[in-house]
């Protein structure tokens, strides 16, 4: 059964306790990477990516893998991101993916969750600090990394060939849009070598036809880089 520690919003509470202060310090790690991997041996077929570079934002997150259904509160399922950490203590986002909590109308809005000692999923409010908390809902604080879409992107797309002649396509998205001032389609010629050089990123052609291409990844666009924000 859920343990339940419901406050209701009356003026002698919000006169002796104030406003909740709910941390925003939480930093997310970007990393840029670039696929396949350097060096192994992949295969590609028309219209594939050889080279794909692009962002991995890593951040804490809380799992909330069952729903709970609380007298004040519903929290749902889902990954919810860290806001900020305080005394040790961290504070997340109440929107998730796909998680959501909901209140009942009689309650306070709800401005974070937490998880506390005793493994219950709690709920900050404008004016209360952990105002409900809940057994149930398997919660687990975990780091989570998620490739971003808004980021900028690299791609070299393997077109096909023309006897030794091997067309590929480059192109450059940000925040999911490609960028057609920097889209080009470029040929290499395999009887003067078998690297192919764009951007600064080399690839050793192993085998290939009109259908496929069997390469490795020598260097990719350019050297990853990590930051915080």
């Amino acid at each position: 059964m859920n343990t339940i520690k419901i406050l209701f919003s009356l003026a002698l509470v919000y006169i002796t306790t104030g406003c909740t202060s709910i941390p925003q310090n939480a930093q997310t790690s970007i990393k840029q990477f670039s696929k396949p991997p350097i060096g192994e041996i992949t295969e590609a077929f028309v219209g594939d990516n050889m080279l794909y570079q692009g962002k991995v934002s890593t951040a804490k997150y809380l799992h909330v893998k069952k729903m709970i259904d609380g007298v004040g509160y519903d929290i749902y399922e889902g990954f919810y991101k860290a806001v900020g950490e305080k005394n040790g203590k961290n504070f997340y986002s109440i929107t998730g993916n796909p998680g959501a909590v909901i209140k009942n109308p009689f309650v306070d809005p709800q401005v974070a969750l937490s998880m506390n000692n005793d493994r219950e999923v709690c709920v900050s409010t404008p004016f209360v600090t952990e105002a409900a908390c809940y057994e149930g809902g398997e919660p687990e604080e975990i780091s989570r990394s998620i490739e971003s879409a808004q980021d900028f992107q690299q791609t070299l797309i393997y077109s096909g060939s023309n006897g030794r002649i091997i067309n590929a396509s480059y192109r450059e998205f940000t925040g999911g849009i490609a960028r057609d001032a920097f889209s080009n389609s470029v040929e290499y010629d395999m009887d003067k070598s078998n690297i192919i050089r764009y951007k600064g990123a080399e690839i050793e052609v192993i085998e290939y036809d009109n259908r496929s291409i069997k390469y490795k990844v020598l260097i990719p666009f350019k050297p990853a880089v990590e930051y915080q924000y």
